[in-house]
């Protein structure tokens, strides 16, 4: 398998040295990876997924085989329904993709001002499950792990920590999609066994995006940083055939779910709302992915979007529905666990944590 990894044709993978710095290299060869897709997914012996953070601990001795800097899981409840944000790990984006539409010296000085780091962006990614007493639903599902390396090896994390929260993958009912990039939907499939990691469950995703991803012209509708991740993209899409329900936005997904269309980042990317007894949380996915930035200037555009402007207006609308509603917020990739609401300030609004506990 591994002679199989090397001899694909690549082209723009983000990866890391041993120092931690971002790098551009190659991606398969979108045929190729897809006409042998099914048999790198069956075939692939990874290493299971655990919580560690091997480079930052370098010549550190480890503790029972791994130093565990990553949280599993964080469970709390809303109404009646009991929800547990889960850790996929993190890995890094070049700060410079934050604010790329602002000079230079503007972007320098807000990031120094709100502690952001200037070269290297720790991306945490957090996948959320859903209990109601009836069903389970997995609200995105991180990165999982790919013959390639596209994130780096502090992430893929999610097996793990269903394990430690006491959560099998066979009692998962609905896995729901954000949108599909890999870092959402890359755990769908097992870490070792590349199989279904959820072999009862139902992948919802919106209509718009299943048909933007499997188009026969995806390559020239895709800048070329968004190629790195459409081999694997599709090969997932492919074994989840047959299994996929897509939906439109605005439809209730289960009931007290309901999709919310938030395009921008992906042209069919969707949030979600939760309501429960009389609150109700918001689930942004990557329509909102920065507690400052997004917040403080939702018209900075983030690279890493499809449609930057579109993008913008998507952030304020769904800031200001969750400032207007008082709605509890759950952001993907926001400091772990995520949570938090949405306060207006001046022309915008500010980010206030609700750390580990929910306020009534």
């Amino acid at each position: 398998m591994a002679n199989e990894k090397n001899n694909f044709q690549i082209q723009h993978a983000i990866s890391k040295d041993d120092a931690g710095m971002v790098t551009v290299k190659t991606i398969p060869d979108r045929r190729q990876f897809i006409r042998t897709g099914a048999a790198a997914l069956s075939g692939a012996a990874l290493v299971p997924a655990v919580v560690s953070c091997s480079k930052a601990n370098s010549g550190r001795e480890e503790i029972d085989g791994s130093l565990n800097q990553t949280p599993g899981f964080y469970r709390f409840s809303l109404g009646e329904v009991e929800i547990t944000v889960l850790s996929d790990g993190f890995f890094y984006l070049p700060s410079e993709v934050f604010a790329f539409n602002v000079d230079p010296e503007t972007r320098g000085e807000y990031f120094h001002s709100r502690l952001i780091p200037s070269v290297r962006h720790p991306y945490q990614a957090s996948p959320a499950l859903i209990d109601n007493g009836n069903q389970r639903v997995l609200v995105d599902c991180g990165t999982g792990d790919f013959p390639y390396e596209v994130f780096g090896d502090d992430d893929g994390l999610l097996a793990d920590g269903l394990r430690k929260a006491g959560i099998s993958p066979e009692s998962i009912d609905v896995v729901i999609l954000t949108h599909a990039h890999l870092d959402h939907l890359g755990g769908l499939v097992h870490p070792e066994s590349r199989e279904p990691l959820f072999p009862n469950a139902e992948i919802v995703l919106s209509d718009v995006e299943l048909d933007f991803w499997t188009a026969d012209d995806v390559e020239s509708r895709l800048p070329n940083g968004a190629l790195t991740m459409l081999p694997g993209i599709q090969a997932i899409l492919e074994v989840m055939d047959g299994r996929l329900r897509p939906i439109r936005a605005g439809d209730e997904v289960v009931s007290g779910i309901r999709s919310i269309a938030s395009p921008g980042h992906t042209h069919g990317h969707i949030a979600f709302g939760l309501e429960a007894g009389e609150k109700e949380l918001l689930f942004v996915g990557d329509a909102i992915t920065n507690i400052h930035i997004d917040f403080e200037h939702p018209d900075w555009h983030f690279a890493i979007d499809l449609e930057p402007e579109t993008a913008g207006n998507t952030r304020r609308r769904l800031l200001d529905m969750a400032a207007t509603d008082g709605m509890l917020i759950l952001g993907y990739h926001f400091p772990f666990p995520g949570l938090g609401y949405a306060l207006r300030h001046e022309e915008a609004w500010r980010w206030y944590p609700a750390g580990w506990t929910v306020l009534p």
